[in-house]
């Protein structure tokens, strides 16, 4: 199974798109598990098909972000999305963080080592950026949480929310 991981490019939205609809699916099962909260929060838009593809086609053209795609026999079956913030807290140095902001697979294509060539491939991108480590948010209960424990990610902080 040759893999190909590129750069995302526009001709590429419907089928990252296609990719985006099943990790939400995914999502959304995590969310039901921890709470309506995130249910409500969760609501797509009426428009959210035209919404998600320009939000994807930004994400392509952003600054500071990649977005590489996992092509196999011109299909592509993964992505992942990393961007680049600098740091400019008062107490600290400054120093530049790496964020994985999105990663999905076609769950007929999980458990294939595709996710591991994506990440390998982003983390690259972010050591030839100087960043110097690499955070990431994920739902409560989504399985994915295991692989990211495996590539050596450490819960640091926990991100809350309430209903007012």
């Amino acid at each position: 199974m040759d893999v190909l991981i590129r750069k995302a490019k526009k001709k590429d939205v419907d089928e990252v798109y296609n990719v985006l609809l099943e990790m939400i699916k995914s999502e959304d099962a995590s969310s039901k598990r921890v709470s309506q909260f995130l249910m409500d929060s969760r609501k797509k838009r009426s428009d959210f098909q035209d919404s998600a593809k320009q939000e994807l086609i930004r994400e392509f053209r952003e600054r500071n972000s990649t977005y590489l795609v996992a092509e196999l026999n011109d299909k592509i079956i993964g992505y992942i999305r990393g961007n680049i913030i600098q740091n400019k807290d008062p107490f600290f140095q400054v120093t530049k963080i790496g964020y994985l902001n999105a990663l999905a697979v076609l769950k007929n294509h999980s458990g294939k080592g595709i996710a591991s060539k994506l990440n390998k491939s982003l983390e690259k991108w972010f050591k030839e950026n100087e960043c110097s480590q690499i955070h990431l948010e994920v739902f409560e209960n989504n399985p994915a949480t295991k692989i990211y424990e495996k590539w050596g990610y450490k819960t640091f902080n926990r991100k809350m929310g309430k209903k007012i």
